[in-house]
């Protein structure tokens, strides 16, 4: 069994959720009361923990895999191992100022508060474009510091802060969220545990955005249905005999590139598209 922890700074993303479910990861993923949960589909025991927390357990081996935001992870400098990217939940690591103060460029934070919990990031951002005077305020919630007036403005993750009271003015960099290992994992846990719950995550990565369609059309117009979905994807294409009449032509595509030949399709005689989803490509 794994122990994988989450970081409590990490918002439950939608398509976060979704991936890990799928994978076989199945707890509730809004109740953070518990200290601990078990996933029953995968042996799995998981916690939120406090990003410090979280790294000083990845260290000592305590927890054998962390979930946390990358960008915490220039923050520390440790050097930790990334096995996976959950490409989906990408962000921008943003400074935001209140919506009815003034801002030119970047030097209109001279002289300014600004809360963080990345303060290294911060100090090193600043330092790169010239910006002097500058007061870095450590807090692990740095909206609140602004809404207590003990800061002037702050940087935070974009999805994470109310649209209404503040505006991304300067974009730090892009971060998204990782799964870390522990150095002191077996390589028999490694092998046996860890190789699968990577090669779930990516089946279920892989199948975003794709689709299985079925095309049915008579037989005299198969051809041309046939060559304008092999402009798209070749490889995936089968036939299906419907009756002596009738074909069913099936490919996984993207589900962009339908909406594009759509039309297409109907101008040469498809009488009926479906679309499936597709929860996971396995290979």
């Amino acid at each position: 069994m794994l122990k994988i922890a989450i970081s409590k700074e990490i918002h439950t993303l939608k398509n976060l959720e979704y991936q890990l479910i799928n994978s076989g990861i199945d707890i509730d993923f809004h109740d953070m009361s518990k200290q601990m949960m078990f996933s029953r589909q995968f042996p799995a025991e998981i916690r939120y923990l406090s990003k410090n927390h979280i790294f000083h357990s990845i260290l000592n081996g305590t927890q054998d895999l962390a979930i946390v935001s990358e960008h915490f992870l220039v923050e520390t400098n440790k050097g930790f191992e990334k096995i996976y990217q959950f490409e989906n939940t990408k962000t921008n690591l943003n400074i935001f100022i209140p919506t009815n103060m003034k801002y030119r460029d970047v030097l209109s934070f001279s002289n300014k508060r600004i809360a963080t919990n990345v303060p290294d990031i911060a100090r090193s951002f600043f330092k790169e474009k010239r910006v002097r005077g500058i007061n870095i305020i450590t807090d692990d919630n740095p909206q609140c510091a602004v809404d207590m007036g003990i800061a002037d403005c702050f940087i935070e993750l974009l999805y994470n802060v109310d649209s209404k009271q503040y505006q991304p003015v300067e974009t730090i960099l892009e971060t998204s969220l990782v799964l870390i290992i522990s150095p002191k994992i077996s390589l028999e846990q490694r092998h046996v545990f860890v190789d699968e719950l990577v090669n779930r995550l990516e089946s279920v990565q892989n199948a975003r955005h794709q689709i299985k369609m079925e095309v049915l059309c008579d037989m005299k117009n198969k051809n041309k249905i046939i060559a304008e979905i092999r402009k798209i994807d070749e490889n995936m294409l089968v036939l299906t005999t419907f009756d002596q009449k009738k074909v069913i032509i099936q490919a996984m595509i993207d589900e962009k590139q339908l909406w594009d030949i759509k039309h297409y399709l109907k101008e040469i005689k498809a009488e009926k598209i479906i679309a499936y989803n597709i929860a996971k490509l396995i290979l």
